[in-house]
């Protein structure tokens, strides 16, 4: 098992001396995943191809989490994997659900021949649809269960094997169940990185959604765990969405997971990248590159796999802020209604016309990014 050694808090802390990446595996032939310091978040009907290949250019130094993909849909659509997770890249981590050892090793082994480097386990979705079927955040109550998954993945994978969680389930919470949890699952499997949303998850609740506000975020209780379990990595989640936070998180944790923040703000992978990075990139300069390859390459998707131009519109819908942003997403919306009706215009052909639209409403000096301009 290959770890880097974890400096002392007081100089770690200090900005230009952050450990570049946290490396763990799981056995000494296991494949080392070079985890970053902050990832964007799994999140469903977000955290597709399209939203991913985007923050993979708005910044190379983050690491990326699928949308969950349940064992049985990848094992069954092995050979169009590409569709669902687009390339494997050395940013990208899988996130699995289920509950069924089975299939859960017959999709790691089909992950694994596929290129991808790193897989989680998803431990703490509350939505009643997953729970009907038993796994997500449910399973917190059966941590042997969890230990049956694992040790199954392992047995025929050598990529590293992550779990994601909350702080517990309903009355089931708390830091004594947390760290009870933690101790089952990793002291009996090859686990070695657990990411921690601070949050327990309510099942009762009618909306998955709500489990993102209603619940109170404990981040005391993650913190301690860092000491109990020395030899593991953790990451927190939930709430996060300043630099400030970022950077107070990481005296006390490995690593710090956003969700919501980056689906409203892709370009907050920029900051983020300044400073803990010190890449001294604007938002604009950006832009300017991101456009560019996304769009090329979204026509390329939407040629070749008759793919959805709402599906690869929708991450760049954020990227433009302030009144510019609000008119260039107003007419999106607008010129995405009509290519539903008669569909005739490439994904770049769309974006290039909202845009023209939104500077002359706008004015022409109010947008600062030239990306069209020299598009």
């Amino acid at each position: 098992m290959r770890h880097l050694s974890r400096p002392p808090a007081a100089k770690w802390w200090r900005i230009g001396s952050f450990p570049k990446i946290r490396q763990y595996g799981t056995s000494p032939s296991t494949t080392v995943f070079n985890h970053a310091l902050v990832s964007v978040a799994p999140m469903v009907d977000v955290t597709d191809r399209f939203f991913l290949r985007l923050c993979g250019i708005i910044s190379s130094k983050s690491t990326l989490y699928s949308e969950m993909m349940h064992a049985r849909a990848i094992v069954a659509n092995r050979d169009r994997l590409e569709q669902f997770i687009g390339p494997p890249s050395a940013q990208l981590v899988v996130q699995l659900g289920g509950n069924e050892p089975d299939y859960m090793a017959q999709a790691a082994e089909v992950l694994q021949n596929y290129g991808v480097q790193a897989l989680n386990l998803n431990l703490g979705c509350p939505s009643p649809k997953v729970q009907n079927c038993n796994f997500g955040a449910r399973l917190m109550l059966d941590p042997d269960q969890v230990v049956a998954v694992c040790r199954a993945v392992h047995a025929v994978s050598d990529l590293p094997l992550s779990i994601k969680c909350r702080t517990g389930v309903d009355d089931q919470a708390g830091p004594e169940f947390l760290r009870s949890f933690i101790e089952v699952v990793t002291s009996q499997t090859q686990v070695q990185h657990v990411v921690v949303h601070a949050r327990k998850a309510l099942l009762h609740l009618d909306q998955a959604k709500k489990n993102l506000m209603i619940p109170p975020l404990h981040y005391d209780w993650v913190y301690p765990l860092r000491s109990l379990f020395p030899h593991l990595t953790f990451t927190v989640n939930g709430g996060i969405s300043t630099v400030e936070a970022i950077l107070s998180h990481l005296r006390q944790v490995d690593g710090v997971m956003l969700g919501r923040k980056i689906r409203s703000d892709p370009l907050f992978l920029v900051d983020i990248d300044n400073a803990l990075h010190q890449t001294q990139e604007t938002r604009n300069q950006v832009v300017t590159r991101l456009l560019p390859q996304y769009l090329t390459y979204a026509d390329v998707e939407q040629a070749r796999s008759k793919v959805s131009l709402n599906l690869l519109v929708r991450p760049i819908q954020h990227i433009f802020s302030g009144v510019f942003g609000r008119n260039f997403r107003r007419f999106l919306g607008k010129r995405l209604q009509l290519e539903a009706k008669n569909p005739n215009a490439t994904c770049s052909q769309v974006v290039h016309e909202c845009w023209e639209m939104a500077q002359t409403k706008t004015g022409r000096h109010s947008c600062e990014s030239g990306w069209c301009s020299n598009a």
